[in-house]
């Protein structure tokens, strides 16, 4: 991921998207890296699919990962 402060975005690749079923190779590492994510102050949220989106969907993404 980058963060990029001067204009608030997170560059997440492929750890982080909406919009797709996001699937994982090692699924311990994924929960790790998306909650760690979701702690940054983003205002936009680029993933490497999909469209762009904000901090608060970021983080309720993480939450949905870290119930199941």
């Amino acid at each position: 991921a980058l963060w990029e402060p001067a204009t608030s975005t997170l560059f997440t690749g492929d750890a982080a998207y909406v919009g797709d079923l996001m699937s994982w190779d090692d699924e311990r590492a994924f929960r790790a890296s998306i909650a760690r994510l979701s702690e940054v102050e983003a205002s936009r949220v680029c993933g490497g699919h999909g469209r762009v989106f904000d901090g608060d969907e970021l983080r309720a993404l993480a939450a949905t990962f870290a119930k199941s």
